[in-house]
């Protein structure tokens, strides 16, 4: 992505037009103009129009991690981490106006586009969730967990919570916390230690 301060200045302008006008607007005629730069620039800058709506939403999406890593870096159980960041992601995509516009123009295929980005996500959250698979008590059964794993069924599951119909009102952070304990107990339960097999090794 370009961080320069003139590519930051026409992606700011981008922004402005894709929540003006929508996503399905002729990105470059009318972002250029309201940067102040000529087509020529706007293109030698950051490329067509794919290119524009790519970097755009690549730099929405270093914003969100940043955030994530931001409210949910202290020290707590892998749980607590995987049940606030999820809950913290929800509500930090429903009141984003770019992923809101998304969602009302392209509800269908915009939403879950994104997901391109979870491997991103993932990488860049992995060794903070990797202090929480640490700092988790070992009778917890936690131990063997993959930080990566654990990071990219985190960001499915809230691209999932954007994109489908759920029984979860996701307005209710009490109801998603509880819903997503009962997940998290579900799609943990095979990295703990079986009693049975245990048993059945040592006969």
């Amino acid at each position: 992505m370009r961080t320069g301060v003139l590519a930051q200045r026409i992606l700011d302008a981008a922004e402005e037009v894709f929540l003006e006008h929508g996503y399905r607007a002729t990105v470059a005629e009318l972002v250029a103009p309201r940067a102040g730069v000529s087509l020529a620039t706007l293109y030698q800058q950051l490329g067509e129009d794919a290119d524009i709506v790519d970097q755009l939403f690549h730099r929405e999406i270093q914003r969100f991690i940043d955030a994530i890593v931001a409210s949910c870096s202290k020290p707590r159980s892998l749980r607590l981490w995987f049940v606030d960041t999820v809950v913290f992601s929800v509500t930090y995509l429903r009141g984003n106006p770019l992923a809101a516009r998304l969602r009302i123009d392209d509800p269908e295929s915009g939403m879950p586009w994104l997901t391109r980005y979870i491997p991103l996500i993932a990488g860049q959250l992995e060794p903070l969730v990797d202090m929480m698979v640490k700092h988790s008590r070992s009778g917890e059964g936690f131990a063997q967990a993959s930080a990566r794993v654990v990071t990219d069924w985190a960001m499915r599951l809230v691209f999932s919570f954007m994109t489908t119909p759920s029984a979860v009102d996701l307005r209710e952070p009490t109801t998603l916390r509880q819903h997503l304990n009962v997940l998290f107990d579900i799609g943990m339960a095979t990295t703990r230690p079986h009693s049975g097999s245990a048993m059945a090794k040592s006969e």
